[in-house]
């Protein structure tokens, strides 16, 4: 068994446990995001748990269509007026407690929960882009289908 310790911004600490292999959204953890967030909150992480349990058979592309959508859910919210900061990358934890996040954010949560569901993280690329209309930096979690080959 290991358990990660998460700290968020405010300086708590939440703890996902791992169990042969699997991510434990744990009563602590969704107990600890309600009286921090709200039962939204605590919603957000029972259904994250369930995606990951539910998902974890399911083929390849419908994992990332599930996962994508799952977080899709979440507001997009600049950092400075988030979290009072320039800069900050949350954690999945932080992200899905808050129901809020950036583009980075965004990325770190879907990238780890695939990782969760056994995508290869060959496949899988936190990619750092420019968002030409908008003429602003942005990051994208990219998948690859046959890392490493040519087209």
């Amino acid at each position: 068994m290991l358990s990660h310790l998460l700290p968020s911004k405010w300086g708590h600490w939440f703890v996902a446990v791992v169990l042969a292999g699997d991510l434990v959204v744990g009563k602590a953890l969704v107990d600890s995001a309600r009286e921090l967030y709200g039962i939204a909150a605590a919603e957000r992480l029972t259904h994250w748990q369930n995606l990951m349990t539910y998902s974890r058979k399911l083929p390849e592309p419908r994992k990332l269509v599930e996962v994508n959508d799952f977080f899709n859910r979440m507001r997009f919210v600049h950092d400075i007026d988030h979290w009072g900061e320039e800069d900050f990358w949350a954690t999945p934890v932080e992200l899905l407690a808050s129901g809020a996040g950036d583009c980075e954010d965004f990325s770190i949560a879907k990238y780890f929960t695939l990782r969760e569901l056994g995508v290869a993280d060959e496949k899988l690329r936190i990619t750092y882009v420019r968002a030409v209309e908008l003429d602003q930096a942005h990051m994208v979690l990219s998948y690859f289908a046959s890392p490493g080959k040519s087209r």
